[in-house]
């Protein structure tokens, strides 16, 4: 084996020997100096399967990074390429050739990532003899990975996070490349919640297998962790303040990519407001060259340049010291549109005991919620978006720091309880084992279960009867496992409508209700599977409303509108009782607009009268004046607003003008 020249801590020398029943595994995906949750996943996942004795061999491209998302990466090369010679695994790391645009210009000019990880990854399998590739992301990891396993036969596991499945994903032409891929993988590791969702792009459920927990290595995440010293803070400074950062003050710290959905401008406005009473501080942010410019030109507005320090990104090993700096540590994300983004900064701060100020959002998306309480082992503000609210938590910290610290013990006493490394590392060992019969998600072995499982709500609706109505179901069919599963629950409702009163006297509910929940159902279920999809040519182009008025609104071939007599969404939407819910009267109803996602994300559009005859007249004959003029004495904004977020929601397209319409 060379030195691995291309790696910023290069130095082997020597071969490194495998145990048996070792892998050799290729990891391709985000990794140090890449600032984010999944490059710090990949860094714990490549470690803990070395320390196992693995040999990892980690593909990718973060030498490239940009510098506003770059860690800072000093003496780090015992962290970086960890290797374990009691279990003989490593990590090496392996990045292509950077982007030079004398060797690798083409028209247009793009940086050829896929190509280069693709055969880096291609030649690096095939020196070492890989025997899995683990591919983290979709873009470009996940698609270098499958071109990799189709070159050299390699079976490919694949993982996702959030904002790969929500937001690439929603693109259509993403979308037909990533299922494609996630059809063909070995084993594709995502959350039991979403196996409704790749079962409705063609994945198979044996392929499907539970993702690993986040880890958090007690080693790196823990009150013992060291804080960092003025002289560290200074020389990680890049913000140009010139600030001497006072240990003896108290700290209010934030870590992550800044942004208003972040919660960080609310907390400098937060923060504004308790300087201008006169309280002392130390404001740190650890927040990198994202949106330098505007963290700079914010905390100079709200007067606390005299206080306020920037670090740039530091890799995940380090980042408990900065928790550990930190007499609170803020972590306020709110109205985040990747419903399934699930941040692990909670757990990282509990874990080093150190006070968290949690907002309301995230504090609803932990599975411990119910055990973290305000004021004793965390401090929680709503809507961080209310200034005055948020500064009078801050302001207990500022004032009382010995409460802040009781109650940052007691979060990491909460913290205690958390998975283990150790988990971690077994979940990994388990993921990539995956010649094993042993699958994570198995099919539900009773037909109660599977039903269940896709149609969730009506379970609920029919309570303690729901195993006697299935029952029914099932003395009707052939007792052969389905292999369309999708398939079954339709003609599960199918069943229940031709059975109508016998089903809505078992569910306690009228027949006209059940027939209208079935018809939601339904709708739902044909917005759970794949289909064709329609492109928006001018997606991301904000037109000016002279050149709106002459382009033509089309309604996508991937929405449903049904009309309902009562307001079943009560039960389909909401965690409602789903007794009151039945108990709408007729001539409450509403109108549902059911859309087929490219990523099957799960969400439905309420309709309004007017919005609903808007998006009728989006039959791709008329512009926008003309539906304007129809849709008269309605306001032109109204109507243009309406359109521009149907459009915004996948519901209508924009097509050229047709001959003749209205300007």
């Amino acid at each position: 084996m060379t030195e691995n020249s291309s790696s910023p801590y290069a130095r082997f020398a020597t071969p490194l020997t495998q145990r048996s029943g070792s892998l050799r595994i290729c990891f391709i995906g985000k990794y140090p100096p890449i600032e984010g949750g999944v490059s710090a996943q990949n860094y714990w996942a490549a470690r803990a399967l070395a320390s196992r004795g693995h040999q990892v061999f980690v593909v990718t491209n973060a030498n490239e990074v940009e510098a506003r998302f770059r860690q800072r990466l000093d003496d780090d090369a015992e962290h970086y390429e960890p290797q374990f010679p009691d279990s003989g695994g490593a990590v090496r790391v392996l990045n292509p050739e950077p982007m030079t645009p004398r060797r690798m210009t083409h028209i247009p000019l793009s940086n050829p990532f896929v190509s280069k990880l693709t055969g880096l990854a291609t030649a690096t399998i095939r020196e070492h003899d890989c025997e899995l590739i683990v591919a983290y992301y979709f873009e470009p990891y996940v698609v270098a990975g499958h071109l990799a396993s189709t070159f050299t036969s390699t079976p490919m596991l694949v993982e996702h996070a959030g904002s790969d499945l929500d937001r690439l994903m929603r693109l259509p032409e993403l979308a037909a490349v990533y299922k494609e891929i996630l059809r063909s993988a070995a084993a594709v590791a995502t959350k039991p919640s979403l196996v409704r969702r790749f079962l409705g792009m063609g994945v198979e459920r044996n392929a499907l297998r539970s993702g690993p927990p986040y880890p958090l290595p007690r080693s790196a995440f823990s009150p013992a962790a060291q804080p960092m010293s003025p002289a560290e803070i200074a020389a990680a400074s890049i913000d140009g303040f010139g600030v001497e950062f006072d240990p003896a003050l108290p700290t209010i710290g934030m870590y992550g990519k800044p942004g208003d959905r972040k919660g960080t401008f609310d907390l400098i406005a937060a923060m504004a407001v308790l300087a201008s009473r006169g309280l002392r501080f130390n404001a740190l942010f650890l927040s990198g060259e994202s949106q330098l410019d505007r963290m700079r030109s914010e905390i100079r507005a709200a007067g606390l340049a005299d206080r306020s320090t920037i670090l740039g990104f530091v890799p995940p090993w380090r980042v408990a010291r900065f928790i550990r700096t930190c007499t609170a540590v803020c972590f306020l994300e709110r109205d985040f549109p990747i419903g399934i983004h699930g941040p692990v900064v909670p757990r990282e701060v509990l874990s080093c005991g150190t006070c968290l100020v949690l907002s309301g959002e995230i504090l609803e998306k932990q599975s411990y919620a119910h055990r973290l309480i305000d004021q004793e082992n965390v401090l929680t503000v709503a809507d961080p978006k209310e200034h005055e609210k948020l500064a009078a938590q801050l302001e207990l910290v500022i004032r009382d720091p010995d409460k802040a610290a009781r109650i940052g013990a007691a979060g990491g006493l909460l913290g205690t309880e958390f998975d283990t490394f150790d988990v971690f590392a077994d979940a990994w060992e388990s993921l990539v084992d995956i010649g094993s019969s042993a699958r994570g998600m198995p099919a539900p072995p009773h037909l109660p279960d599977l039903l269940a499982e896709l149609t969730p709500k009506l379970a609920v609706l029919f309570g303690t009867a729901w195993s006697d109505v299935v029952a029914g179901f099932a003395a009707t069919r052939d007792a052969t496992p389905p292999a369309d599963e999708f398939a079954v629950a339709e003609e599960f409702c199918d069943h229940l409508t031709r059975h109508l009163d016998r089903a809505a006297a078992a569910a306690a509910v009228t027949p006209a209700y059940l027939a209208d929940v079935l018809r939601y159902q339904r709708g739902r279920l044909w917005a759970s599977q794949d289909g064709p999809y329609d492109r928006d040519v001018h997606a991301g182009t904000r037109f000016p409303t002279p050149v709106l008025r002459r382009m033509v609104p089309r309604r996508t071939r991937t929405t449903l509108v049904e009309s309902f007599d009562h307001d079943v969404t009560e039960l389909f939407c909401q965690p409602s009782d789903p007794v009151r819910a039945a108990a709408g009267e007729a001539g409450s109803g509403c109108v549902v607009c059911f859309v087929r996602y490219p990523n099957l994300e799960h969400r439905e559009l309420r309709l309004s009268d007017g919005t609903r005859r808007l998006l009728g007249l989006c039959d791709g004959t008329r512009t926008v004046g003309d539906i304007v003029a129809a849709l008269a004495p309605a306001p032109e904004a109204d109507v243009i607003g309406a359109l521009v977020r149907l459009r915004g929601e996948g519901a209508v397209v924009l097509e050229k003008a047709v001959p003749g319409g209205t300007p």
